[in-house]
């Protein structure tokens, strides 16, 4: 009895130290001294909001088998961006369509992917349709 309440404590430690290992580790930034979540979205910083027309819409596979990704290209009054959404297989289930030269608000953080100023979607708006895409400290919302 009291071997295996050993063998108990030992696994819940085990358990308990890596999720703990993690969370640090997804907490740093390296060089900023910037707090991050396991996604990279600073927890300092604030989303932006871009309006504009969608251009293209592309899936988009990183060989990485995480499966296909959807990105789209927006024309804004100041140029194009770049917009990541999120995994092709998720967008798939949501009850939100878009369409080429469609009106849209989106609501992100840009970063920078490969040198390429890219917005990471949080919120995407067109008409009176809604699609919540991260939470609010940028956690994806398929990773629940």
């Amino acid at each position: 009895m009291k071997r295996m309440m050993v063998i108990t404590f030992s696994f819940l430690l085990v358990v308990v130290s890596t999720g703990t290992q993690g969370r640090s580790q997804a907490t740093r930034q390296a060089g900023s001294g910037c707090p991050v979540n396991p996604v990279g979205f600073c927890e300092t910083e604030t989303l932006e909001t871009i309006r504009g027309q969608v251009l293209k819409i592309s899936r988009v596979t990183t060989g990485q088998g995480t499966g296909a990704g959807i990105y789209w290209l927006v024309k804004t009054s100041t140029g194009t961006m770049d917009v990541h959404l999120g995994p092709a297989w998720y967008l798939g289930a949501q009850k939100f369509t878009v369409q080429l030269g469609d009106r849209v608000e989106i609501k992100g953080l840009q970063t920078n992917r490969n040198g390429k100023p890219v917005l990471l979607a949080s919120e995407i708006r067109r008409g009176n349709q809604v699609l919540m895409l991260r939470d609010a400290r940028g956690i994806p919302l398929w990773r629940r």
